[in-house]
């Protein structure tokens, strides 16, 4: 009984004695990475995990490579980053028995979302100039090419974001358009001319008791932005006026007055109320509508 004891004892001695020696020597076998494909974007990163077989191994000591370190790098510890797009191999290789495993990287583009302006408004002079900056997004966007129109060239043109007006004045649509996926934005430009002066067609002129007389103002330049003006007599007991139409009500004379709203330029024309206008002629310089 002793000796069957005694062999027992010496033999699960030596099964442990074996045990540890298999764990304390195990080779290494194999390794494998977490995935083995990917696809990133530039500037992204990923981390790849090696698993080193078995998992008792004496040495699970690994280096990296990349084959193609213009497209994707890896450092020491498996980080995987995108430099440029194109295909690259990414290999892990084990210290002990140099076993190896691959991902492949595949580096895309980062793809346009959106653009967007630094102005949605703008108002101008004639003959003036601003500039536009367009930001296209993502900022990591591989494709940042971008094209650039004015809806209407006789009010202001655009070259690569440079705006310049003409002396139109009115209003355009400065778009600009991304190459990649035609995302767009735009900024609404008014270009406003300012008033220079105003012209009456007559400086003097005669009219009839009860009769009118149309005068003209001409607001300069001729493009100027706004062409408001405001009329007043200077006599309203002699003469009215009312937009531009001078009406006569006593013998007298007056001053008819136009005034630009904007800069409150003014012009004058001399009316005076007659009894009757000479010659019946409404061509005489000077003179108004004809009693007949």
């Amino acid at each position: 009984m002793r000796t069957l004891f005694s062999m027992l004892t010496s033999a699960l001695i030596l099964l442990s004695f074996l045990t540890a020696c298999n764990k304390k020597d195990a080779v290494v076998t194999g390794v494998t990475l977490n995935e083995t494909s990917i696809t990133l974007i530039e500037g992204e990163f990923f981390e790849l995990i090696a698993t080193v077989h078995p998992g008792n191994a004496a040495n699970k000591n690994v280096s990296w490579q990349s084959t193609n370190e213009a497209v994707a790098t890896v450092d020491g510890n498996g980080s995987v980053f995108a430099v440029s797009i194109g295909q690259a191999t990414i290999i892990v290789i084990t210290e002990d028995g140099e076993k190896t495993a691959v991902c492949a990287v595949n580096v895309a583009p980062m793809n346009v979302i959106s653009v967007v302006l630094n102005r949605t408004t703008a108002e101008l002079g004639g003959n003036d100039t601003m500039t536009l900056i367009a930001t296209v997004l993502p900022e990591q966007a591989t494709n940042k090419n971008v094209s650039w129109r004015s809806t209407n060239t006789s009010v202001a043109n655009v070259n690569n974001g440079f705006v310049t007006t003409t002396m139109n004045g009115g209003t355009t649509l400065i778009i600009v358009t991304t190459e990649e996926n035609e995302k767009s934005d735009t900024c609404r430009l008014t270009v406003i001319i300012p008033v220079e002066g105003v012209s009456l067609d007559r400086k003097v002129a005669s009219i009839g008791l009860g009769d009118s007389l149309t005068l003209r103002a001409n607001v300069l330049p001729a493009t100027a932005t706004n062409k408001a003006v405001t009329w007043r007599s200077t006599n309203t007991s002699v003469a009215t006026v009312n937009d531009g139409v001078v009406k006569a009500i006593a013998l007298g004379t007056t001053s008819i007055i136009v005034v630009t709203d904007e800069n409150e330029k003014a012009d004058t024309c001399l009316v005076t109320a007659v009894e009757t206008v000479p010659n019946c002629n409404t061509n005489t310089p000077g003179w108004g509508t004809s009693l007949g």
